[in-house]
């Protein structure tokens, strides 16, 4: 074999490897994620049959507010989320009476919003593809365009600004008090005591904002004196609100407290109705259950009418064991829900055991 032979053989051989490790290199590259952190998959909000319990928190004051402190808490909210375009709101899932009337937002039960954080974006996260040929990348993307934003499965929300509040949350309370925003990381290795907490699909979902309100002169007046009242300026606070889902089993067993209730026989059907009667023996005033034998006592010893004697007895559940209530009310439309007979009460009680069902319910 001439030696120009034997080298244009070698070269070949070569080409040919290098042509393989070049094609084996390419092939090693891998994925390019360029999707940005914070995205949440939307599915976990639109579950229209998932309740949450909502509750916010103070966890850093300063001086210049009186009524706030560290510690203190707003009232425990029901609620479901509902995803707009711009806004995801925490609706409240109790209507402020219980009736034959639905308030609705985007077709949503929606009984008032407690909170709503701005939604910056709505996107896919898909590979990066040829609009000319349709064929895929290995760069993974976020795109807004292909989809309207109501079909596309992840959104990125502001958690630091809470644009609203309910009933019975601080806003309300307290007044004068002004959002301010501000970043804190949602990265799980970012150690923050208010960094934000992002857990839907471990059922709860926790973050910190940031509050200013109006100067409290009270406040500068009990803590510095008089002389401070020309320099107060307003204060500053952290609030933490707080999501964690509802279970979906039904667990609890509410215990139902009014003031009185009526003592009742055969099954609920008859009323038991007493009157007083004095024992000579005793000299002491009786209560006695209404029947014949007493109505013809009541008669031949008293000439009373019994019906003008006898009233239902009852039990004196509140005087006896004095539990902290809730209170719901029920719209009577011949009513309305100012009179008692459409109020409903509920005793402050918290089970020691896992369910108060059984395995028959």
């Amino acid at each position: 074999m001439s030696k120009l032979r034997r080298w244009q053989t070698i070269s070949g051989v070569a080409l040919a490897a290098a042509t393989i490790f070049g094609s084996g290199c390419a092939q090693q590259v891998g994925d390019i994620d360029r999707t940005q952190p914070d995205k949440i998959e939307k599915k976990a909000f639109k579950d229209n049959t998932q309740e949450w319990y909502y509750r916010q928190t103070v966890v850093d004051s300063d001086l210049q507010g009186s009524v706030v402190f560290e510690g203190m808490q707003s009232s425990l909210k029901r609620i479901k989320w509902i995803v707009t375009e711009n806004t995801l709101f925490a609706c409240s899932t109790v209507a402020p009476a219980q009736g034959e009337f639905i308030e609705t937002l985007q077709g949503e039960e929606c009984f008032g919003k407690v909170a709503a954080f701005p939604i910056t974006s709505h996107f896919d996260i898909q590979r990066q593809y040829s609009t000319a040929t349709g064929e895929q990348s290995n760069v993974i993307v976020e795109n807004t365009t292909d989809r309207p934003w109501y079909q596309r499965d992840y959104m990125r929300v502001d958690w630091s600004s809470n644009m609203i509040d309910g009933s019975g949350m601080f806003d309300n309370q307290i007044g004068g008090m002004a959002a301010a925003s501000w970043n804190v990381p949602q990265d799980d290795s970012y150690k923050d005591p208010w960094r934000t907490r992002i857990k839907p699909d471990r059922g709860f979902i926790e973050t910190t904002t940031m509050y200013t309100f109006m100067p409290d002169l009270y406040a500068c007046y009990n803590n510095f004196g008089l002389d401070s009242i020309s320099n107060c300026d307003a204060g500053e606070l952290r609030m933490a609100h707080s999501f964690v889902k509802i279970p979906k089993e039904k667990t609890y067993e509410p215990i139902p407290m009014l003031d009185n209730e009526y003592i009742t026989k055969n099954d609920g059907v008859d009323l038991v109705k007493t009157t007083r009667i004095f024992d000579p023996g005793t000299s002491l005033a009786l209560e006695v259950e209404c029947n014949d034998a007493v109505d013809q006592f009541l008669r031949t010893n008293y000439g009373d009418d019994p019906s003008e004697n006898c009233r239902p007895r009852t039990f004196d559940h509140f005087t006896r064991f004095g539990y902290f209530r809730t209170q719901n009310v029920e719209y009577l439309d011949e009513y309305d829900s100012r009179r008692e007979a459409s109020r409903q009460y509920y005793a402050n009680a918290h089970q020691i055991w896992q369910t108060a069902y059984n395995a028959d319910g």
